[in-house]
């Protein structure tokens, strides 16, 4: 090729642009991306709301759209610390935690980690959830016993999340650690052939692999910030890579059940946990640096999950008016019970356009009663919950769960031998 000016200008291009690290083509220099990491741990199965309104996944699912719908979808990541199925209620631990995975795909997590009682079924079981579930399953310390760095194949050291768009996309790497306790707070011989290595030494261990591929780096870890016997908690590992000059700038935690309404500093680092049941969703929103390779904390929510109206609630409220003789025919009663009774069974069917048209002709009909027939106060009691319900609940998630609720309870009907 005979090297005009033109092309020896094309060259000296395409060399630059070879040497600069792909991470850095993301974003401008010295530009910083906001993004926010939504955070769970220790769902142990909780799909429904209790008995106190704490929690529930069609809660969740609304908390979690909305936020996707304030910042953009692209620019938040959802993740868990562990314990997500097992140690639960019959809804998940009859079913081996496939109604669990089934919401949580629907709830569009990008990642888990490893709790102990994942292992409780065996490994296995384990296996069959992670290849029921769209995100990968972390555990960079459970490595294949007789080995150094090998991991069983459901398992993956880290994942680099793509968040942001265009000239304002970032790559986060996220760590995943099971506990190190693990093979003693789990059910004996689940954990045959793994060992759980140390999670100080697993982060050093991986650090660099990471950020070489990415713009910063946060971990998750199925461990508290307090130590557990002899295995350090998240606040003592912390101090240890402050110490060995390689800290982390997050740790999103778990295991030891804490509902941390502001992160734990030691240090820089800033270390989240949002307690457990799924009554508490964890908002982090970052500022990543992918100059410096940080994740910094520009601000920090624990945000409460409750079902304060559910829809055999509203079924429970038209029987409590009735009763009290607010509901002034019995006509009128049978009526509004019918048209709710409709409702829950389209729930479980998971018809949502159904739920809508039928939640519709319910609040149709108590907006045309008369006060003879319905007392004014009380109508506008129903039509108030019904109003909260569809504002903070994601029927999707909601018919979901019905559908799963339905199929665990003849099981859990089923005489006793």
């Amino acid at each position: 090729m005979i090297l005009t000016r033109r092309n020896a200008w094309l060259v000296l291009l395409l060399v630059l642009a070879l040497a600069v690290p792909t991470a850095a083509l993301a974003v401008e220099s010295g530009h910083e991306v906001d993004v926010t990491v939504l955070h769970t741990n220790d769902f142990h199965g909780r799909l429904e709301t209790d008995y106190r309104a704490r929690g529930g996944s069609a809660y969740m699912g609304s908390i979690i759209d909305d936020i996707r719908e304030e910042m953009g979808p692209d620019n938040v990541a959802l993740v868990d610390a562990g314990d997500v199925y097992f140690a639960a209620p019959a809804i998940s631990q009859l079913l081996m935690g496939e109604s669990t995975i089934d919401i949580y795909n629907m709830l569009g997590y990008d990642l888990a980690v490893f709790g102990n009682h994942e292992f409780d079924k065996g490994q296995t079981m384990l296996a069959e959830r992670v290849e029921q579930s769209n995100f990968p399953w972390l555990g960079a310390n459970v490595v294949l016993e007789g080995t150094d760095w090998d991991l069983p194949e459901w398992a993956e050291p880290y994942e680099i999340l793509e968040l942001g768009d265009g000239p304002d996309s970032v790559r986060l790497g996220v760590l995943g650690l099971a506990g190190q306790e693990t093979p003693e707070v789990t059910l004996l011989g689940t954990t045959d052939g793994l060992v759980f290595k140390d999670l100080t030494e697993t982060i050093l261990h991986y650090q660099d692999v990471i950020l070489d591929e990415a713009d910063a780096m946060i971990v998750v870890a199925h461990m508290g910030t307090s130590d557990s016997g002899p295995y350090e908690g998240l606040a003592a590992v912390a101090q240890n890579l402050i110490d060995a000059g390689a800290p982390v700038d997050v740790m999103i935690g778990g295991h030891q059940h804490q509902a941390l309404s502001e992160p734990l500093m030691v240090g820089d680092t800033a270390i989240v946990s949002a307690g457990y049941y799924g009554r508490w969703l964890g908002r982090l929103d970052l500022s990543i640096d992918p100059d410096a390779q940080r994740a910094m904390v520009s601000d920090y929510e624990l945000i409460t999950v409750t079902g304060a109206v559910t829809f055999d609630g509203l079924l429970s409220l038209i029987d409590d008016l009735y009763e009290d003789g607010l509901i002034g025919k019995k006509g009128v009663y049978n009526s509004l019970t019918t048209k709710l009774e409709g409702v829950l069974d389209a729930l479980t069917k998971g018809n949502v356009k159904l739920i809508e048209n039928k939640l519709n002709a319910f609040t149709n009909e108590v907006a045309a009663l008369p006060d003879k027939h319905l007392d004014p106060v009380a109508a506008e009691k129903i039509l108030t919950d019904v109003e909260w319900l569809l504002e903070n609940t994601d029927l999707e998630i909601a018919a979901r769960v019905a559908y799963w609720s339905s199929v665990v309870a003849p099981i859990v009907d089923q005489p006793v031998a």
